[in-house]
């Protein structure tokens, strides 16, 4: 009898069913409220092929919500670009968008709480323009395909 992926110490084990699990997208829509669901669409059904579990999905969907929402309420430029990089671990994730404020996702918002809770890494960077008045703003965070702990 052949021994289960757990039992001979493969935690990182994921069934092959002969799809890739390492890759790259990146996809730009319009900075406007009407178009988060293409974007949550689309990475969805990127991780959804990637073999994801639905948990996995679920987060990273959530905050996909979060963070374009407060992009888009602070949008001064005309798009928000969005960056997925998976691989049998883990998948990172890269928004960003021209913003009026440097202030997008405050420390002590219920969205920035609600990110920390559901991601494994977040980081909020920006460089300001000072001729232009705006700021690129950078949300990136990265969620393991097991979930929050090693089991």
């Amino acid at each position: 009898m052949q021994e289960s992926p757990r039992e001979n110490g493969a935690d990182d084990w994921i069934p092959d069913f002969g799809l890739s699990h390492t890759g790259t997208i990146g996809v730009t829509v319009a900075a406007r409220a009407e178009m988060l669901p293409m974007l949550r669409s689309v990475v969805e059904t990127v991780l959804l092929t990637a073999d994801f579990t639905l948990d996995v999905v679920a987060d990273v969907r959530v905050a996909i919500d979060e963070i374009v929402t407060a992009l888009v309420g602070a949008a001064e430029g005309v798009e928000v670009a969005c960056a997925l990089r998976y691989d049998r671990h883990r998948v990172e994730v890269r928004v960003s968008a021209l913003t009026s404020t440097a202030d997008v996702l405050p420390k002590n918002s219920l969205s920035r709480h609600l990110l920390e809770s559901m991601v494994d890494g977040l980081s909020i960077d920006y460089r300001a323009d000072q001729a232009l008045e705006t700021y690129r703003m950078v949300v990136c965070f990265d969620r393991r395909r097991t979930g929050h702990w090693e089991w």
